[in-house]
C-alpha cells in the first residue's frame, strides 16, 4: 500500500483561503490575549484603574490648556466631552499602530517555535487597544450622564465609527510589519509621526478653527472623518460627508491591500526573524 504523501510549498494561500486559517487558529489569539491582559493589568497594583487614570490625566491637561487657557469652544457641549471624545478615537488609531507596527519581531520566539497565520500578531494589538479603548468609553458615557447629555438616535452608528477607526490603523500596521523587519528604523520614526499627527488631527481643537481655505487640507487627514464620525454619533455635530468618504475609502484600501502584502510576504517575514 502506498504511503500518503504531503506536499509542502511555498506559495502563499488564497486570500479567503488565508483569512479562513487565521480564523481556524484564533485560539492563539486568544490565549496571547490573555497573557498581554494579565501582564498589563493583573500583575500591577492599580490594575485596570490604569485604564481610567491615563486617559483622565491626558484630557484634564488639554482640557485645562485649550479650554481654560486658549478659551475654545467646540459644538454645544462641554469642552471635556470633546476633547475625551477626541482622545478615545486618536489613542485607539496610536496604540493600534504603536504597539502593532514590529509585533511580528516583537514575537520572534513565539513565531519560530509555533505554526499559526502571523495575522494573529496584529489582531493582538488590536484586540488589546480595544480593551482600553472600552474603559475610555465607558468614562465618556459616565461623563455625558453628569452633564445630562443623552446621546442622539445615531448612536446606534458609532460601531461604523470604531470599525472604520480600527480598519485605518489596521492597514497601516500591515504594511509596517512588513517593511519594519528589513528597516529597523521605522519603529524610531513612526512613533514620531504618530506624536506629531495628533497636532495636525482636531482630536483637541474643532475643524473650525482652520482657515476656509486651508479646510480640504484638514478633510485629507483621514483621522478627520473618522473624528467627525464619532462626534456625530456621540454628539450630532454637523455629518462631514467628504471627509467620512475619503476615511473609509482610504481605510478599506490600506486594510484590503494590507492583508493581501502581509500574506503574500508571512514566509520571507519568518526567514527574517
Amino acid at each position: 500500500m502506498p504511503v500518503p504523501t504531503k506536499t509542502i510549498t511555498a506559495k502563499a494561500p488564497a486570500y479567503w483561503a488565508y483569512l479562513a486559517q487565521t480564523w481556524h487558529h484564533r485560539h492563539v489569539l486568544q490565549a496571547l490575549y490573555v497573557r498581554d491582559i494579565k501582564q498589563q493589568y493583573v500583575q500591577t497594583r492599580l490594575g485596570l484603574l490604569w485604564g481610567v487614570i491615563r486617559p483622565l490625566v491626558v484630557v484634564g491637561v488639554f482640557s485645562v490648556l485649550f479650554s481654560y487657557l486658549m478659551n475654545i469652544r467646540a459644538g454645544n457641549y462641554p469642552y471635556l466631552l470633546f476633547a475625551l471624545s477626541g482622545h478615545l478615537s486618536w489613542s485607539l488609531f496610536s496604540s493600534i499602530v504603536n504597539n502593532g507596527m514590529s509585533i511580528v519581531k516583537g514575537n520572534a520566539n513565539l513565531v519560530r517555535k509555533m505554526n499559526f497565520p502571523l495575522l494573529i500578531l496584529p489582531l493582538l494589538s488590536i484586540a488589546n487597544a480595544l480593551t482600553e479603548w472600552a474603559v475610555t468609553f465607558a468614562i465618556l458615557l459616565v461623563l455625558m450622564a453628569v452633564f445630562g447629555i443623552l446621546p442622539p438616535l445615531q448612536f446606534a452608528l458609532l460601531p461604523l465609527a470604531v470599525l472604520l477607526n480600527v480598519l485605518l490603523a489596521s492597514g497601516i500596521i500591515l504594511w509596517l510589519n512588513v517593511a519594519s523587519i528589513r528597516y529597523w528604523d521605522l519603529n524610531h520614526i513612526v512613533p514620531s509621526l504618530i506624536g506629531l499627527g495628533i497636532w495636525l488631527t482636531p482630536v483637541f481643537f474643532p475643524v473650525t478653527l482652520i482657515p476656509g481655505q486651508y479646510a480640504w487640507l484638514a478633510d485629507l487627514n483621514p483621522m478627520t472623518g473618522v473624528l467627525n464620525l464619532y462626534r456625530w454619533a456621540l454628539f450630532d455635530d454637523v455629518l462631514n460627508g467628504v471627509a467620512i468618504g475619503w476615511s473609509a475609502l482610504l481605510s478599506l484600501a490600506t486594510t484590503l491591500s494590507g492583508i493581501y502584502f502581509f500574506k503574500e510576504r508571512e514566509g520571507e517575514m519568518i526567514d527574517y526573524l
